[in-house]
């Protein structure tokens, strides 16, 4: 059975799929993820994203608390879900999340489609549960667009192309990419929306305050916990 499974950061079970050094050292995967404009989406791509983000919503009623049909942050969603920006369909998954994390993310080979799963807080009306979870939402939509870079690290690396301190930089790399496109979305549509809101927007969720190059972040705390969980997950 092929070993192909993605799940991101903080979270994943088993194997994980990885990424090379850097863009330019990346070899082809066997998954391109292309993406898709938003005018190339079919009606079947829209309406599955539609239905995706309102289970979500369902299932996660503090986060209808923040978001709502129409406005930016949820049309976002809507059109990750519908595949915008990987050229598959991703599905939300109401389940606890492999191992102790805010989320994950998979990708199923066979299937072709792709799957979030994010934490669902203990308690769930608790000040920022809602925010984190939809913060977790959104990092998972942004990281799964890297499943063909995690892809060609995980064989690499099982190869014995990649040592483990490669593997490590590798993944770690592509976890400070989609924190970074998650800052970006934070700038561009969560604070303009909870502003008009007037709701509280907190930065600090969104790691707003993360550095902008690789090699500052790299010597964080925040990017220790990246650098000790995928050293745990390297290949043998």
């Amino acid at each position: 059975m092929r070993k192909q499974l993605l799940y991101s950061f903080f979270f994943l079970q088993q194997l994980l799929l990885c990424v090379t050094i850097s863009a330019a050292e990346l070899k082809p995967s066997t998954l391109q993820t292309k993406g898709k404009a938003s005018n190339q989406l079919s009606k079947a791509d829209l309406e599955h994203g539609a239905i995706q983000i309102n289970r979500l919503l369902k299932d996660r009623p503090e986060l209808a608390t923040l978001i709502s049909k129409g406005d930016g942050a949820y049309e976002w969603i809507r059109l990750n879900f519908a595949g915008e920006y990987t050229g598959f369909r991703i599905y939300w998954e109401n389940s606890k999340p492999y191992i102790d994390a805010d989320g994950e993310n998979r990708f199923d080979d066979f299937n072709h489609t792709g799957a979030i799963r994010v934490k669902k807080p203990s308690i769930s009306d608790a000040p920022g549960n809602a925010e984190i979870q939809c913060m977790a939402v959104v990092y998972e939509l942004i990281n799964i667009r890297n499943t063909p870079r995690f892809t060609a690290l995980w064989n690499d690396a099982l190869n014995g192309k990649l040592t483990r301190s490669e593997w490590v930089r590798g993944n770690t790399l592509l976890e400070f990419e989609a924190i970074h496109e998650t800052k970006n979305f934070y700038s561009k549509i969560w604070f303009p929306l909870m502003t008009s809101k007037h709701l509280r927007a907190d930065e600090h969720l969104w790691r707003v305050e993360a550095a902008d190059t690789f090699d500052s972040w790299l010597h964080t705390k925040d990017a220790e916990k990246f650098i000790q969980y995928w050293k745990s997950c390297y290949p043998s």
